[in-house]
Parts: C-alpha cells; sequence; structure tokens
C-alpha cells in the first residue's frame, strides 16, 4: 500500500504533464494571428498657411513615414496642381508643400494622402485677393486653447471652434497660447465635466510634441483648419508662463515643435500679409527677441519686447503701407 502511493503520484504527474502540453498545444492552434498593419494615413491636416494671392503652404501629419502626396484643382477644374514630400520622424511625421502659381480670390480643393495606399482627406481654402482688388474680407482669430484645464470636452471637445468655422471665414489667425505646454488636462476639467486627458507639462522635445497632438486632434479645430487659411503666432504657453527665449533652457525645443505643427517658412516669425487693396496684417514676435522678465519687472530701461530689428521693421513697413 504504501509502495503504491509513489507510483501513483508518479502517474498524476504524468497525466498532469500530458494535459499541459495539450492545453499549451490547442493555446498555439487557437492563438489568433498578429492583427495586419493599418494603411498609411494622415493623421493631421490639411492645414493651408502663408496664404497669398498666388501661393499657400500646406500641412499634414502622416502615421508614419512615407510620401506626403497632394493635389490641388479648382471647382471647375480650370487649375489642378500635383506636388509631394517626405514625411520623416525627426520632423515628427509632419511635411508641408508649398504651391504657388495660384489664382487670386480662388478656392481651391485639396486631397493629401500618405502614399498610393493611404485614405484620402480632404481640404478647401481661398486664396488672397490680387492686391489691388478692393473686396470684403472676414477675418477670425483667437488663442488660449486648452489652458487651465479647460481642455477638450469628452464629448463636444472645444465647441467654439464649431462656431467659428460655421461663420466661413476668409482666414483664421492664431494668435498664440494654442496649447498649454506647462498645463494639464485632466479626465475632469474646469469647464467640462468629463475631458480628454492630456499630456502632462512638456520637458522637452517629446512633450511639446505631445501637446500639439492632443489640440490639434480636437474635431473642431481639426474642422478650421481644413476649411479656411489661417496664420499663427506664438505666445508664451507654447514653452510655459511668461517665458522669454533669451533666458529659457526649454525655448528651443518648444520653438522647434511650433514650427513643426504650423505650415511655416524658415526664418523669422514676424511678417506681413496682404489680403486685397484694404487689408494688411502684421504679425509680431514678442517671445523671441525680448528681454528677460526680470528686466520688466525691476523696471529696468532701456528694455525690449520686440528687439531692435523687428521694432524697425514694423517702423518701417508701418510708414511706406498704403
Amino acid at each position: 500500500m504504501f509502495e503504491a502511493l509513489p507510483a501513483a503520484r508518479r502517474g498524476a504527474r504524468l497525466a498532469l504533464g500530458a494535459a499541459a502540453s495539450l492545453l499549451l498545444a490547442l493555446g498555439c492552434a487557437t492563438r489568433p494571428p498578429p492583427a495586419p498593419e493599418l494603411p498609411p494615413r494622415v493623421t493631421h491636416g490639411p492645414v493651408f498657411g502663408e496664404v497669398r494671392s498666388d501661393s499657400v503652404r500646406v500641412w499634414a501629419r502622416g502615421s508614419r513615414e512615407g510620401r506626403l502626396q497632394l493635389t490641388a484643382l479648382t471647382p471647375t477644374g480650370h487649375s489642378f496642381r500635383v506636388a509631394e514630400a517626405p514625411i520623416r520622424s525627426e520632423d515628427d511625421l509632419t511635411a508641408q508643400i508649398v504651391l504657388d502659381g495660384l489664382e487670386p480670390a480662388t478656392a481651391y480643393l485639396v486631397t493629401v494622402q500618405l502614399g498610393t495606399e493611404g485614405e484620402p482627406v480632404f481640404g478647401h481654402f481661398r486664396t488672397a485677393p490680387a492686391p489691388d482688388d478692393a473686396v470684403p474680407v472676414r477675418i477670425a482669430f483667437g488663442g488660449d486653447l486648452g489652458g487651465q484645464n479647460a481642455c477638450r470636452g469628452l464629448d463636444d471637445g472645444y465647441p467654439i471652434l464649431g462656431v467659428v468655422a460655421r461663420s466661413e471665414p476668409d482666414l483664421f489667425v492664431a494668435l498664440g497660447d494654442m496649447i498649454y505646454a506647462d498645463g494639464h488636462c485632466l479626465a475632469r476639467g474646469a469647464v467640462a465635466p468629463r475631458q480628454v486627458p492630456g499630456p502632462p507639462p512638456a520637458l522637452d522635445l517629446a512633450g511639446f510634441r505631445a501637446h500639439w497632438q492632443y489640440n490639434r486632434s480636437a474635431p473642431g479645430l481639426q474642422a478650421l483648419l481644413s476649411g479656411t487659411a489661417s496664420l499663427a503666432v506664438w505666445d508664451d504657453h507654447e514653452v510655459h508662463d511668461d517665458f522669454a527665449y533669451r533666458d529659457e533652457a526649454l525655448a528651443a525645443a518648444g520653438a522647434r515643435a511650433f514650427r513643426e505643427w504650423h505650415p511655416l517658412a524658415e526664418g523669422r516669425l514676424y511678417r506681413s500679409f496682404d489680403w486685397g487693396r484694404h487689408v494688411r496684417l502684421f504679425l509680431l514676435d514678442t517671445r523671441t527677441y525680448r528681454d528677460p522678465n526680470a528686466r520688466f519687472d525691476r523696471d529696468e530701461a532701456p528694455s525690449t519686447l520686440l528687439g531692435a530689428a523687428q521694432r524697425d521693421w514694423l517702423i518701417t513697413e508701418l510708414a511706406a503701407s498704403p
């Protein structure tokens, strides 16, 4: 009787081992195949910036590296453009394409897609009138989006953006603080009881990119920017509260992310744009050239907000403007 127990145990172990092998084999046989790789797609955009009477910059972001392909045509099909640009990880998967030779005061329909397999995404904008054309213009402007934990509502995102889009402006000017890189967006917000949670305050380039991705994923903002021409400047919360570029270690990372997420030419951010005969817009950069805030806090003189070169440019341009 006592000698039979070890044999019984050995038999039980063999039976358990066989059962485990069978279960493992069944698990391998019934494991679902790996999910197929999703086709490449445009995740953000198109955005139409730096619009003039004969040109525009078109921006978009993709889901992975590839070639951004673009087609643009007028509703009558009389003007047709095709262009492409590389989408690279080093640019946060963003790309922009300059379209020139366009007709003034003309609506263009634009399609962007990532590679030949990507699903097309549509947008539209209107070029500025010819410089001598006296025509009405509707300009919308705004800023300060997603600060103090008043962020993307879980149900309706940022409702104000739909109101702006329905007003059908000719041009939208983003005045800065279009992210709050120094803030939190929590699940319960200061305004909306339920919010889309956002990234933590940015401490590096990846953090700034995450904040741009969060705000620009709001459907209302995507619809506004893909349906009208826009211009953009930055303010402090693109880096953090009250920053001055000259004395902030994070400023270079914030500036890089800002440029990656907007259709902007290289070089300075202060510039001017005409809309027909009667409107000239001056966009100023109040962060890059300003003195450190401590000089203003102590009321030290002289201190500058614009820097000498930008100030001289503005005075000269205002004096020469018709």
